[in-house]
C-alpha cells in the first residue's frame, strides 16, 4: 500500500504544479501555507490516534508483500480506519474553513490582506480534497480486493450477443452523450443571448468551453488514480459490458460498480482542486478586474467537464447493475 500512497501523491502533486503553470502562478507562492498545512496534517494524525483508528491506518504504509498476506478481516478493518478517516478529515476541512471564513470578514476592510486571506480559505477546501483524493484511491484498492477475496468466479463469462443489442446501447450512449452537451448549450445561449450580442468574444465564446489543458488537467490525473487503485482494466471493461449488453455474475457487478464510482468521486475531487488552484491563482490578479471574469471561466470549466462526465457515467452504473440482476 505504501507505493500506491506515495504514487497517488505524486499524480496529485505534478496535477498541481501543471494546474498552476497554466493558471499563470508559481506552484509555491499560490498553494504552499506551511502552517496551514502541518497544523491541518497534525490535527488529522493526532485525532486518529485519539480514535484508536492508528493502528489500522498503519496498515497504508505495508509493503506490497505484507499487504498480499493480509485477511479479509485486515482488510475490512483497514477500510474502515480510512473510511472514519475520510468523514474526520471532511470535518476537519470544514472547521478550517469557517475559521479562515471568519478571520476573512473580520479583516475584511484591510484591503491588503484580502487577497492572502481569501487564499487561506481556497487551501483549507483544496488540502482536504487532496487528502481525500489519496485516501479514496487506497479505499478503492481495498474494496477491490475484498470482492476478489470473496468472490468465487471472476472471468467474465463468453456469451453470444445479439448485434441489435450491441448496436442499440452504443446508440443511446452517444444520443444521451449529444442530448446533454446540447441542452446545456441551448441552456447557456438562450440565457445570455443578449450577452453574447454584446460580449468582446461574441461567437468565439462558444470554443472557449473547449479548452484542451482543462481536459488534460482533469482526466490524466484522474486516470492514472484509477490505475494506481488497480480498477482501470475493470474501469473499461464495465463500459465494454454495459455496451455489449453481456450477463455478469454478482461479483463481477461489485467490481465494476466499485471502479465506475471510484472514477466518479476521483473525477469530481480532482475538478474541485483544479477549480481551487484557478481561484487561488487568480487572487494575484484581482487589481485587473477586464480579466476577472474569463479568470473565473477558467477556473470553473474544469468542473463543468467532471459533472458532465458523472451525468455520463452513472445510466452506466445503473445499468451494470440491472445486467447482474438479469442473470
Amino acid at each position: 500500500m505504501i507505493l500506491q500512497l506515495l504514487f497517488s501523491f505524486l499524480v496529485i502533486l505534478l496535477n498541481a504544479i501543471f494546474c498552476c503553470t497554466v493558471s499563470g502562478g508559481g506552484f509555491g507562492t499560490i498553494l504552499i501555507q506551511k502552517v496551514l498545512f502541518l497544523g491541518f496534517l497534525c490535527i488529522i494524525i493526532l485525532y486518529s490516534i485519539c480514535s484508536s483508528n492508528g493502528k489500522s491506518l498503519v496498515n497504508i504504509l505495508s509493503a506490497k508483500k505484507k499487504y498480499k498476506s493480509f485477511s479479509f478481516q485486515e482488510l475490512k478493518s483497514t477500510e474502515i480506519s480510512i473510511d472514519f478517516l475520510c468523514k474526520s478529515i471532511l470535518y476537519i476541512g470544514i472547521s478550517f474553513l469557517i475559521f479562515s471564513c471568519s478571520y476573512f470578514f473580520i479583516n475584511i476592510e484591510n484591503k491588503e490582506t484580502i487577497g492572502k486571506n481569501l487564499s487561506t480559505i481556497i487551501l483549507s477546501l483544496f488540502y482536504t480534497i487532496i487528502i481525500e483524493l489519496i485516501l479514496i484511491t487506497l479505499k478503492s484498492k481495498i474494496k477491490k480486493d475484498q470482492i476478489l477475496f470473496m468472490a468465487e468466479e471472476i472471468e467474465t463469462k463468453n456469451q453470444i450477443q445479439d448485434k441489435k443489442n450491441k448496436l442499440s446501447s452504443i446508440i443511446k450512449i452517444f444520443l444521451s452523450t449529444i442530448l446533454i452537451f446540447t441542452l446545456f448549450a441551448l441552456f447557456i445561449f438562450v440565457s445570455n443571448i443578449e450577452n453574447f450580442n454584446q460580449s468582446q468574444y461574441n461567437l468565439n465564446s462558444i470554443f472557449m468551453w473547449l479548452d484542451i489543458p482543462s481536459f488534460i488537467e482533469l482526466f490524466v490525473p484522474s486516470f492514472l488514480l484509477l490505475l494506481i487503485s488497480g480498477n482501470f482494466k475493470i474501469f473499461f471493461h464495465g463500459i465494454k459490458t454495459v455496451v455489449q449488453n453481456q450477463k455478469i455474475s454478482v461479483s463481477q457487478k461489485n467490481l465494476m460498480q466499485n471502479a465506475i464510482k471510484t472514477f466518479r468521486i476521483i473525477i469530481i475531487l480532482v475538478a474541485l482542486s483544479c477549480s481551487l488552484i484557478g481561484f487561488a491563482a487568480m487572487n494575484k490578479f484581482l487589481d485587473d478586474k477586464s480579466l476577472l471574469g474569463i479568470n473565473i471561466h477558467v477556473a470553473l470549466i474544469v468542473s463543468f467537464y467532471a459533472v458532465i462526465c458523472n451525468l455520463i457515467l452513472l445510466p452506466l452504473e445503473i445499468k451494470i447493475c440491472k445486467l447482474a440482476e438479469e442473470i
